[in-house]
């Protein structure tokens, strides 16, 4: 039931005032090399807010986003990198950490893609996403930081690294975590 979930997926996005689009072509192809060199440009930096101060339809954007990309990456990778960049670029620009890492989490499986080569960027995004987990000191958001180096140090052929990663996300979201 791919199609009935991808517009699903495009309704409940342009709710929240996104027109993204749902099938790779064209606009999609444009979309995600613009996502490109935006982020080349302005990088993973975030000025820090609290949650109180932001304002609750811009956390609903990025959560849904964040549900959207959570699924359609696994039906559709090229989409799912293109929802992808907009959940990054939302979560950035509200400020707020906790969603800010679960984007940076999501953001290190698409920079592994390349395999080895792509592990300077891994590493660097990994950096900044444990500095964030810590900081938030959340045992789910430390645990998925965890779990996602771990996945992207294996798509980048660092098994023995890749294993220790794993096993601290699993760990911490086996003991600390609720639902996951």
């Amino acid at each position: 039931r791919v199609e009935e979930g991808l517009a699903l997926a495009e309704r409940l996005l342009a709710s929240v005032g996104i027109k993204m689009p749902m099938r790779v072509g064209p606009a999609a192809i444009a979309k995600f090399v613009g996502q490109r060199l935006s982020r080349r440009f302005r990088g993973y930096e975030f000025n820090e807010r609290a949650v109180a101060s932001i304002p609750a339809v811009e956390l609903r954007r990025v959560d849904i986003l964040y549900s959207v990309v959570s699924g359609i990456s696994f039906v559709d990778p090229i989409l799912g990198r293109v929802v992808q960049g907009e959940f990054l670029r939302y979560a950035l620009e509200t400020g707020e950490p906790f969603r800010i890492a679960l984007a940076l989490a999501q953001e290190l499986g698409y920079l592994a893609v390349p395999g080895p080569k792509g592990w300077a960027d891994v590493e660097a995004v990994g950096v900044q996403l444990k500095q964030v987990a810590m900081r938030v000191g959340h045992p789910h958001v430390i645990g998925v930081a965890d779990g996602a180096m771990g996945m992207a140090a294996y798509l980048c052929g660092r098994t023995a690294e890749a294993r220790d990663y794993l096993q601290a996300g699993l760990g911490t979201l086996r003991d600390w975590g609720s639902g996951v």
